[in-house]
């Protein structure tokens, strides 16, 4: 991995709940670290899901694996405008060195 590739700065939030005072609760996130990394749209795929059909872009984003960060599956990765949920996570190459995060882009 070419560490000049990581030019995206991303930042990635757990998800936190709090009670509302009415006896529900809110969902907030909270940003939790934050890191270089690279993005690779592939192309969309058309899945079906109870009879509609709908269209998928998965997005993977590579990141320098660290001690003092762990992305987790449903984390949320901003980069600028861009919101992404965190569907999975893996180790990348095989020096293990970089994590590969697959996400998908939340519409607005």
């Amino acid at each position: 991995m070419n560490v000049g590739l990581l030019n995206k700065r991303i930042t990635f939030q757990e998800r936190r709940r709090a009670e509302n005072g009415a006896g529900g609760f809110v969902e907030t996130y909270e940003s939790v670290f934050t890191v270089w990394g690279s993005f690779r749209v592939l192309k969309p795929q058309h899945r079906q899901n109870t009879g509609q059909v709908g269209t998928y872009t998965p997005i993977w984003i590579i990141v320098r694996k660290s001690a003092a960060m762990r992305p987790k599956p449903h984390m949320r990765a901003l980069e600028g405008e861009r919101v992404l949920n965190v569907l999975s996570v893996q180790e990348y190459t095989p020096d293990k060195k970089y994590w590969e995060i697959e996400a998908q882009e939340i519409s607005p």
